[in-house]
């Protein structure tokens, strides 16, 4: 993730018996794989110092404490105080912080081969092939209507068609086992069965 940030304010007023400092600050953080903004604040901090003067004393109080008010340690105290505050606005997520995004972005091949091209489309060379149950890691946005950037589980970066993948099955549920009987496979989009799905899909990239 990346942080971004842009001070808002940063200023001190006096007013001879008054002074006040104020710092300002808005702070993004942005998924890097992506650009999903994950967290946004924005905050100032103020001190003040000084007093309405109702004697001579109060007013030479007041006097020295707008004076301190505006020292380089109290601006460093109400600096700190901004970014106590914007830090704790950010969510408590330590645990799911990285699995969540993770599986967010998951998919499973669910044809017994998948190609896996260089670029959006049928004439983009295919650089390897995804198996059944492989796990694929979505990092883009759907191109050419069906087209899918992922990253292979080796590292590996390209497009496959979307609609030979499916989302993985939630963390409490009980992993799948694969069906080794002659039963229909699961229907995906249109098509009446994985193994149609991809019997019409195969025919089509061998086409010219």
């Amino acid at each position: 993730a990346l942080m971004v940030g842009r001070v808002t304010t940063y200023r001190g007023d006096y007013f001879a018996i008054y002074s006040r400092v104020a710092v300002g600050a808005e702070v993004k953080i942005i998924r890097a794989s992506d650009g999903t903004l994950l967290w946004e604040g924005d905050h100032q901090a103020q001190s003040h110092g000084g007093s309405v003067p109702l004697t001579p004393l109060s007013a030479a109080v007041g006097l020295i404490g707008a004076v301190t008010n505006l020292d380089r340690e109290q601006v460093q105290r109400v600096t700190d105080d901004l970014a106590r505050r914007l830090v704790k606005t950010i969510p408590d997520n330590h645990v799911d912080d990285d699995a969540k995004p993770r599986q967010r972005n998951q998919r499973i091949v669910a044809v017994r081969a998948l190609n896996f091209r260089t670029g959006p489309g049928l004439t983009f060379q295919i650089q390897g092939k995804l198996r059944r149950h492989e796990s694929v890691e979505v990092i883009g946005a759907v191109v050419n209507r069906d087209w899918l950037p992922v990253k292979s589980a080796d590292g590996k970066t390209g497009y496959v068609a979307q609609r030979y993948l499916t989302a993985p099955p939630s963390p409490a549920a009980e992993p799948s086992k694969p069906d080794r009987t002659n039963s229909a496979a699961p229907r995906i989009g249109s098509a009446s069965s994985i193994a149609s799905d991809y019997e019409e899909y195969y025919s089509a990239e061998k086409k010219p």
